[in-house]
């Protein structure tokens, strides 16, 4: 039999005896609650709200850029049209969000010139090193709309799981949710592949419920799209895996007959063909690619050997993952469990297409992370709020009844909602206002700008102010190291100093010294002198052997200038809001503003 003549066969069977939806009769049935009125307006609230949540300090620290994946991307996307090459000369992202940005770029430049905001194409060239807002907006803002467009998304997946109500209390968790808001405010893939991937599990519901040809072509359009966003969208491809075998299992075939999975070979083979069209130069350029993902011990591979090792230890991934999705997510996390085992015993049908997600994202990152970084829990979380959601509606229903079922009843549900509601924004709530006071590094700047005579001597840390180096300096720099100079360096080399820019003799002292474990800048600085340091602290670093080293050389040599701190707790040492937290709970309380401690001293001569 071939592939056409089994895909008919399950297309017949599909005609012939149609499947029963996915979902299940909802929980409740309470019609004065489920009013689709009440339901279609808190939706279209959510969303908005969502939508308030993720553009609210939109334009954080622009612009400077403090968040080193966002400028990645958008340099990936600008370098592409100075070379006018699909090429964005980094693999260490998929390429179609550099794509997509690059084409904003396009049409801001049409848009531009039409309206005389660039009077040339150069001058809008020179906008990207000059000012580059508009450049970090544009992305920023579609990242975001992408990240309120995942709230009825979870909607629509939830209802058709589990009923109306609980596909709502899934999209205010979802719409709630401080690593999705903070994930939405950057441009990056993180919003974007969290969105599609309840895209393909609602088509792989498709896929379970009538198993057409046209079923599994979608769900392998839709993962290579996902993949083509971020490397770790190839993990979507457990939801049609499931999807299928729940088809095959409710018709009651024989599961080793191989010639009934040959549909599901076509969505196997057609995800990867989508993510080399959408990413050609992998192809083209494999060699390369090959070697940037796998050689070296800060390679994609390198990282994933380094942590396979541990991943077991207290350090490890497992622990590390577990610790991150609670302290970030609480609420979606343990309504999730609640709600997972509501969804095992009333939902059996379904369950395993959204429950084994979830576990299989977090074991998968938990045993071969290329790092530990709590963000790449987003997508199980976005998934796993959707058993939360029937816990939630399940808790609404006992309530309800508990309070008489009647108008009363109904106006104290919506209104414990609403408060509940609002408590669980009070992190996002406070991340917004967070983003919009003024880096440490930003505050930095100005001081250093004012304070310090322009052409000084200045040595500078990683997440330092972005202080400006002279042409001197750059073209020592360029000669010692040509791949240590940014985008911007290069055009200061080649155009000049822009007018009215302070620029000083900087010195990079991550450039020096990379190890962690050895000591490379105390011989450094027995042979090197120089006038001025600045010092930045992020908890990452506490442990740095050569960070501690050169607190210790300033300690006893060197006189403190300022100091520009997150916290008014001088002692408290915060993570990066901006990329990961450790305790966003309590942490996002206690700091004031975005950045690390940062500390200027100058050393007398």
């Amino acid at each position: 039999m071939s592939i056409t003549q089994d895909l008919s066969h399950v297309e017949g069977q599909s005609s012939q005896n149609p499947e029963p939806r996915t979902q299940d009769a909802p929980i409740s049935t309470h019609h004065s609650v489920l009013s689709i009125r009440w339901v279609v307006g808190s939706v279209v609230l959510l969303t908005i709200f969502g939508l308030a949540l993720r553009l609210l300090a939109l334009g954080h620290g622009l612009p400077n850029q403090y968040v080193p994946d966002e400028s990645t991307m958008v340099g990936g996307a600008l370098r592409m049209g100075s070379t006018s090459s699909l090429q964005p000369n980094t693999f260490i992202y998929p390429a179609l969000m550099m794509y997509l940005f690059a084409g904003e770029y396009l049409g801001l430049l049409v848009v531009g010139r039409l309206t005389g905001l660039f009077a040339s194409i150069a001058q809008f060239k020179e906008y990207a090193f000059i000012d580059p807002t508009f450049f970090y907006l544009l992305p920023r803002l579609t990242v975001a709309l992408a990240g309120a467009a995942t709230i009825p998304m979870a909607y629509l997946v939830g209802k058709r799981l589990y009923g109306r109500w609980a596909g709502v209390a899934a999209a205010a968790l979802l719409a709630a949710s401080v690593m999705h808001v903070q994930m939405s405010h950057q441009a990056r893939h993180w919003a974007p592949v969290t969105l599609l991937t309840l895209v393909v599990l609602w088509f792989s519901m498709d896929l379970a419920e009538r198993g057409r040809r046209r079923d599994y072509w979608i769900c392998g359009l839709l993962i290579g799209l996902t993949a083509a966003t971020s490397y770790n969208g190839f993990l979507v491809m457990l939801f049609p895996l499931i999807a299928h075998l729940m088809l095959l299992r409710n018709r009651g075939v024989r599961l080793l007959d191989w010639r009934l999975h040959m549909p599901m070979l076509i969505t196997v083979l057609l995800a990867p063909v989508v993510f080399f069209v959408l990413n050609p130069y992998i192809l083209l350029q494999f060699g390369q690619f090959a070697s940037f993902q796998s050689t070296g011990d800060s390679s994609i591979g390198g990282q994933i050997r380094g942590h396979f090792e541990n991943f077991f230890s207290e350090k490890g991934g497992f622990p590390f993952f577990a610790e991150a999705t609670i302290a970030y997510e609480p609420a979606i996390t343990l309504l999730g469990f609640a709600g997972a085992i509501l969804v095992a015993r009333r939902f059996r049908a379904t369950a395993a297409l959204v429950l084994v997600y979830p576990f299989f994202h977090y074991f998968m990152f938990s045993a071969a992370a290329p790092s530990l970084e709590q963000r790449y829990m987003l997508p199980a979380v976005a998934v796993w709020a959707l058993p939360a959601g029937v816990a939630v509606e399940a808790a609404g229903r006992w309530l309800y009844r508990r309070l008489g079922s009647g108008r009363g009843a109904t106006t104290a549900l919506a209104s414990l909602s609403l408060l509940l509601l609002f408590l669980v924004s009070l992190p996002s709530l406070r991340y917004d206002w967070l983003l919009s006071q003024k880096d440490t590094r930003t505050l930095a700047t100005e001081w250093i700008e004012r304070n310090i005579p322009a052409g000084s001597d200045v040595a500078v840390e990683s997440y330092s102010p972005p202080l400006t180096s002279d042409l001197e300096t750059l073209r020592a720099q360029q000669q010692a190291n040509p791949k240590s100079l940014g985008a911007r360096d290069q055009w200061i080399l080649e155009k000049g100093l822009p007018a009215g820019e302070v620029a000083f003799r900087i010195t990079r002292l991550n450039l020096i010294d990379t190890s962690p474990t050895a000591d490379k800048l105390t011989p450094y600085l027995a042979t090197h002198s120089h006038r001025y340091f600045v010092v930045t602290d992020f908890r990452w670093k506490s442990e740095h052997v050569s960070h501690l080293a050169l607190k210790s050389y300033l300690a006893k040599n060197g006189r403190l200038l300022a100091t520009f701190a997150p916290s008014a707790d001088a002692g408290y040492a915060p993570s990066d809001i901006l990329n990961n937290m450790e305790d966003p709970i309590s942490e996002l309380f206690r700091v004031e503003r975005p950045g690390p401690t940062i500390l200027v001293y100058e050393v007398s001569r």
